[in-house]
Parts: C-alpha cells; sequence; structure tokens
C-alpha cells in the first residue's frame, strides 16, 4: 500500500475536512464511548521480532501513536484559561482546534470506517465550526480535561478500525469526496493519524507566548 497524498496537499484541505466529511457522518452514527481519560495517551505498540518488517497498518498505527504523544505532551501543563489563547492575529484559539480535531477525526473515521467512530456531545462539532473561529467565550467550549477524553475515546476507536481492517483494503479508492488529496483508503487512515501534527506548531507558540518549558 503506498500513500500517495501530499502533505501540501492536506494543508490545502485540512480547513475543508469538516464541511466534506459531514453528509457522510450524518448518516452513520454510533454510540459513545464512555470510558474516561484522564490524558491524551498514545496506545501500546505493536510487539514485533526484530526479522519481520514494518508494514502499512504498522506504520499508520506508529504515525497515530505519535501524534498522539505531541499532542498530549503540549498541552500537558496548560490550564483550561490558556485553551483560550490563540497563538496569533488570525488563528484559531486552542481550545476551538482540539475540538476541531476531534469532530475531524470522528468524521473522517466514519467516512471509512461506517459505525466505527464515536459519538461526540450534542452541539459539539457546531461549537467547533468554522463559523465559531471568532468565538471567545469560555463558556462555549469544554474543559481541558473534557478534550482529552474524547480525543483519547476517537482515537482509540480509529485504532481499532484501523486493525480491523484488512491491509489489502487500503488501497481501495477512499471515498469520492477525499479523491483528489486522500486517493485511497491508506491515505484517508494516514491523514487521520497525521492530523494533528498539523496543528502542533500553533500549540508550540502559545507554549512559548505562556513561557513553558520546549519539550522537543
Amino acid at each position: 500500500m503506498k500513500v500517495t497524498a501530499s502533505t501540501s496537499e492536506f494543508y490545502q484541505a485540512e480547513h475543508d475536512l469538516l464541511e466534506s466529511a459531514s453528509e457522510i457522518s450524518s448518516t452513520h452514527k454510533s454510540p459513545a464511548l464512555n470510558k474516561p481519560q484522564s490524558s491524551i495517551n498514545p496506545s501500546p505498540q505493536k510487539t514485533q521480532s526484530p526479522e519481520s518488517a514494518v508494514d502499512a497498518k504498522d506504520a499508520i498505527r506508529s504515525s497515530a501513536n505519535f501524534s498522539s504523544m505531541v499532542l498530549n505532551s503540549y498541552i500537558s501543563d496548560l490550564d483550561d484559561v490558556d485553551l483560550m489563547r490563540r497563538p496569533g492575529e488570525g488563528c484559531n484559539h486552542l481550545a476551538w482546534q482540539l475540538g476541531h480535531l476531534i469532530s475531524s477525526e470522528v468524521q473522517l473515521l466514519e467516512s471509512v470506517a461506517p459505525g466505527q467512530s464515536i459519538e461526540l456531545p450534542n452541539g459539539f462539532a457546531e461549537a467547533h465550526s468554522k463559523e465559531q473561529t471568532g468565538n471567545d467565550d469560555p463558556s462555549a467550549f469544554q474543559t481541558k480535561k473534557g478534550y482529552q477524553t474524547l480525543y483519547e475515546q476517537v482515537r482509540s476507536a480509529t485504532l481499532a478500525a484501523l486493525d480491523a481492517y484488512p491491509e489489502s483494503d487500503l488501497d481501495k479508492p477512499a471515498p469520492e469526496s477525499f479523491r483528489s488529496f486522500c486517493p485511497t483508503v491508506g491515505d484517508m487512515f494516514t491523514l487521520i493519524a497525521t492530523h494533528p501534527m498539523m496543528h502542533a506548531g500553533q500549540f508550540a507558540v502559545v507554549r512559548r507566548q505562556l513561557g513553558k518549558p520546549i519539550l522537543m
């Protein structure tokens, strides 16, 4: 399985992911995963013998876990007030970005693995839509713990769906609305896995603004 989409194309399309997936996600609903989580923790890596080659699913899983580790590290010592900071003029505050990452992952996962994602709280996707990027009212957004719990739930659902997916099917065409930048299902899983890294730099800027330690 080859990952054919370029990073530049991911960046170009990233702000349109919620809208392009909304019709698909509204068709497929699944029960919420209710197990509470205290932090955004990567799932355990699969153990391999030294002789075994890394396959496509292993590579995607590794990328997903690395992205989660970076995001978890960057918010580890931030509080709810810090999440309302914007890294610069015209940028979205971190609370909105966390909600966007969660909403996008739910919708992207539903597009390739219907029924295997989670159900978000009522109004969550709307609160983190493009129309709400200028909203600075903290009461309209989640707490840090709330974001951490939802992120862990949807990331766990993504990894479970990836594990269950036949590797040969990763080369199948992605849903039509995504094919211009994610031609295959494997590309879709790669996008889901690495989406947090598209935002990581903005979290690092806020950390510098707050005088937080340099982590990486």
